[in-house]
């Protein structure tokens, strides 16, 4: 099974996927941002709310799935490719 089934499958075991949308952006959007004055990209993994607002788990790349920040909707961009 390729990496990127068992990310999906661990997400769907976990009831990660539940929010496949948010705010214009979808699970495994290519997405920038800035943390501490430099721009970075990632995918997004999953979503999540705390309080009133909309939270990123942003993973690493395509081929690592290591997650690496967690950030609110509001500071995405999305990467058109």
């Amino acid at each position: 099974m390729s990496a990127v089934s068992e990310m999906r499958k661990h997400r769907d075991k976990h009831n990660l996927d539940i929010y496949k949308e948010c705010n214009g952006f979808l699970l495994d959007d290519h997405v920038k941002y800035t943390k501490d004055g430099k721009e970075v990209e990632g995918y997004i993994y999953c979503f999540r709310k705390f309080d009133y607002t909309w939270f990123a788990w942003i993973y690493t790349s395509q081929e690592d799935f290591t997650l690496k920040d967690c950030i609110s909707i509001c500071n995405l961009t999305k990467i058109e490719e």
